[in-house]
């Protein structure tokens, strides 16, 4: 790793890594340089100036509410104070890292016990449902025995008869009962499935937009930062300097791609600024010349909880790329509001509609999930659509507080 053998060549380029983060305004790049100069103090034993960047870094990484990044900053602090005796902060800094260590395992954990959760709770449905069917077919074969008992004794006594009629349609009952409770164990087992499933979309999202962040955006920027650098130490034609500089100009349309594509697998603006804010920053970021898109909301400023927030926002994200994709629409109206314990969202557009068939079982899989994520909050979907005359969707859904 640079810097590992030579101190001044670690510096310098960590140095002018921050210099650069900072004239293109990339916090998160200058948070990094910041914890690799101060691992490169570490390794050098330079534990005065370890602690000089680790006191600017920790403030970035809090800000940016990264808790692996502070818990290494903690780490490196709390070693450099230890090696210049300085015990008590050593130690303040060492508890801000178990602090952080362990929260990070909790919520690890937290996630594989919502796991483990969800797939008990569909064995155990599964086994109440295998139960009952059983039970179905004992009575079944009860309610033959005792027919074939009531045609063998119909001659001997008419209240015979009577009796076992009553006796008929009392089993006939409850054996509606149980039918009836194996078709809400059935869909109850279905909504568990779909929240797993949902739940494990969200999950993967989640770590597939960290990885792309994190690892491929890193990658990309120390590329960007090297192609800079470079451009100053070498001579090059004025046509090879265009060449670079387009070249340069993909490297930012690659950047700014890959983070667009973050945000969309897990925007963190749901958790910064809830609902709202969260729909209005994805619909300003597909604004253009050639799409007016109107957005209203009504008594949503409190969001509704963290699961119902996230199924909302996909479900506005997948009706208005439908109708940017498919639709030609030059105009788009997105609403969203908040009725007592009831939600309605309404998504219209003037695009070339699609003549939807609400009786036809063939849909998208951008519909299919839209579908999917109304029915699990048990609320209703109607789309209207006819070709050449536009889209509009209207959902409602109780309030899940």
């Amino acid at each position: 790793m640079l810097g590992q053998t030579n101190l001044e060549e670690g510096v310098k380029y960590r140095n002018l890594t921050i210099s650069e983060a900072q004239k293109i305004n990339l916090p998160e790049d200058e948070m990094y340089a910041y914890l690799y100069l101060g691992e490169t103090y570490l390794i050098h034993k330079k534990y005065k100036e370890v602690i000089e960047s680790i006191e600017v870094g920790i403030p970035m990484a809090e800000k940016l509410e990264t808790k692996y990044e502070l818990a290494d900053f903690h780490k490196k602090a709390s070693e450099a104070y230890e090696k210049l005796g300085e015990f008590e902060k050593a130690l303040a800094h060492n508890r801000q890292y178990e602090k952080l260590n362990a929260e990070i395992q909790l919520e690890e954990n937290k996630k594989q016990l919502i796991a483990f959760e969800a797939k008990y709770q569909f064995k155990q449905k599964e086994a109440e449902i295998q139960t009952l069917n059983a039970e179905k077919q004992a009575q079944t074969f009860k309610i033959r025995q005792k027919n074939t008992l009531n045609l063998v004794l119909a001659g001997v006594i008419l209240i015979t008869i009577v009796i076992a009629f009553l006796l008929y349609k009392n089993h006939k009952n409850k054996q509606k009962i149980q039918v009836q409770r194996i078709v809400e164990l059935e869909t109850e087992k279905q909504l568990s499935a779909t929240q797993a499933l949902l739940q494990g979309q969200e999950d993967e999202r989640s770590r597939v937009a960290k990885e792309l962040h994190d690892g491929l955006g890193g990658l990309l920027s120390g590329v960007k930062l090297n192609l800079n650098n470079m451009q100053k130490k070498i001579i090059i034609t004025e046509e090879d300097g265009i060449a670079f500089e387009k070249s340069v100009a993909l490297l930012d349309q690659s950047i700014s791609e890959l983070r667009r594509v973050a945000h969309n697998l897990m925007p963190e603006s749901i958790l910064k600024f809830g609902l709202d804010g969260a729909v209005k920053e994805f619909l300003q970021s597909i604004h253009s010349e050639d799409l007016n898109i109107i957005y209203q909301s009504y008594h949503i400023e409190n969001g509704l909880n963290k699961q119902q927030d996230i199924s909302v926002y996909r479900i506005i994200q997948e009706l208005v790329n439908n109708a940017i994709k498919h639709s030609g629409a030059s105009e788009i109206l997105v609403q969203i509001r908040k009725d007592n314990d009831l939600l309605l969202i309404d998504v219209e557009d003037n695009g070339s509609g699609f003549g939807y068939n609400p009786d036809s079982k063939k849909s998208g899989m951008g519909l299919a999930g839209i579908t999917s994520r109304v029915n699990y909050w048990k609320g209703s979907l109607n789309i209207e659509s006819d070709k050449d005359s536009g889209t509009a969707v209207h959902i409602e859904m109780p309030v899940k507080n």
